[in-house]
Formats: structure tokens, C-alpha cells, sequence
């Protein structure tokens, strides 16, 4: 297929339990306006969503995770729904 450059909305898949470093990353896609991460998922780990263009981020978990480390900052607190300024891509929403 190559190389999707731009996506409007990513729904991930229910039943995912588990988004790992490097999962959603710019060699696939270049740009998502909004990613949809299920109420399924317990874990994201670090540089999970790395070298993208993201605007928002619809955080459907009820849970808290740490943002700036998932999106490739250097990892400092965690929050359910708030803003993250990235370090190549401007900022990213976070909301429910």
C-alpha cells in the first residue's frame, strides 16, 4: 500500500489493551487530525505515537497516562485530558 500521509480520524481497534513504543509512528502515517484510543486500553508505553502530526487525542480510557512520554517528550506528569506542546509538531488536546 506505502505510505499513508494524512488521516483524519484513527479509531483503534476495541479490545486493544496495550498501545507499544513505536505502534502509530510517521513512517506509516504523516499526519492525524484525531486518534480515538479505546476504553480497552490499560497501558501506552513511551514514543508510542512517535513522528506524527496529531492535533487531538480522544482519550475514551477514564484512566491517566503521561502524555509527554508517549508523544516523545521527556516524561513528567500524568493526566487523563490537557495539552502537550510536542517538540516537532506543535500542540496535542487530550480530552474524553
Amino acid at each position: 500500500l506505502g505510505t499513508l500521509v494524512s488521516l483524519n480520524t484513527l479509531y483503534l481497534e476495541d479490545g486493544t489493551k496495550t498501545l507499544k513504543s513505536g505502534i502509530i509512528n510517521g513512517k506509516d502515517l504523516t499526519v492525524i487530525n484525531e486518534l480515538v484510543i479505546p476504553s480497552t486500553v490499560e497501558t501506552i508505553e513511551d514514543n508510542a505515537i512517535d513522528s506524527i502530526e496529531l492535533t487531538t487525542i480522544i482519550n475514551k480510557t477514564g484512566k491517566a497516562f503521561d502524555w509527554n512520554g508517549i508523544l516523545g517528550n521527556d516524561p513528567s506528569d500524568t493526566f487523563e485530558t490537557g495539552t502537550v506542546t510536542t517538540k516537532n509538531y506543535g500542540t496535542v488536546t487530550i480530552t474524553k
